[in-house]
This record gives C-alpha cells, structure tokens and sequence, in this order.
C-alpha cells in the first residue's frame, strides 16, 4: 500500500474525519457544536495547524472513546 496513504490513515485528521462521518455530521455541524470556526475542522482533518484548545474542543464534541471505553483525547490531541 502506498506509505502517503498508509500515514494520513493513521492520522489524527483521518481518525476525526472517519469520527465525524460516522457521527453522521458535516464539517459545518461539528464546527458549530464544538464552537470552533469550519476553517478549525478543515485544519484538523487536514492534519494542518490547529491549537490544542481547537483539538479538544472537536475531541469532546466526538467524545472519542477506545473499546475498553477510556477516552483517547492525548492521542488525537497531539500537534
């Protein structure tokens, strides 16, 4: 498989948009509920510069959870 491709699927960005799709939301909802501006989501899912306060804000909003049930917020909160 193609490496590019291999890393942005383990990606904080792919893992919040594979998230959000699942959610069943738009970029544009997820902005409004985490209170953060459209530009914030596409940064993130884009793995481009985002602050740490736009990262868990979005993080919360998904309530990011493993299969045992504990919340992965430093993992997908990394820069």
């Amino acid at each position: 498989m193609n490496t590019r491709l291999t890393d942005y699927q383990s990606s904080p960005g792919f893992k919040v948009r594979k998230l959000r799709v699942s959610r069943m939301l738009t970029r544009s909802e997820l902005a409004q509920m985490a209170g953060v501006s459209l530009e914030d989501v596409n940064s993130l899912e884009n793995n481009l510069s985002s602050s740490i306060e736009t990262k868990l804000q979005i993080i919360r909003i998904l309530q990011v959870r493993n299969a045992d049930g504990a919340e992965r917020t430093r993992e997908l909160a990394k820069p």
